[in-house]
């Protein structure tokens, strides 16, 4: 098992990480790869994957998992600042 997988960067490296890719979103890849229909030998339609070139160098699913938790907890700060009180109240 390699250390990305084994081991996952602390949440504020994600939330470095995504807020370089927002600074600079040409950093955020797409791919297209083809889903093939071996039936009929033919093309069926394409998936769309994401690509991100920022650290920490993780997986996509791990990027768009760290993602959601880094908003999940940006939402719950600026819910709590709103009633003036501390997040981790």
């Amino acid at each position: 098992m390699s250390a990305i997988q084994s081991e996952a960067p602390p949440l504020d490296a994600w939330a470095r990480g995504l807020e370089q890719l927002l600074a600079e979103p040409r950093r955020i890849g797409l791919v297209f790869q083809p889903v093939v229909d071996l039936a009929r030998g033919v093309t069926a339609g394409y998936e769309a994957l994401a690509r991100f070139n920022a650290a920490p160098q993780a997986p996509s699913d791990r990027w768009l998992h760290a993602a959601a938790g880094v908003l999940r907890v940006e939402r719950l700060v600026d819910a709590r600042a709103r009633e003036g009180r501390s997040p981790c109240d």
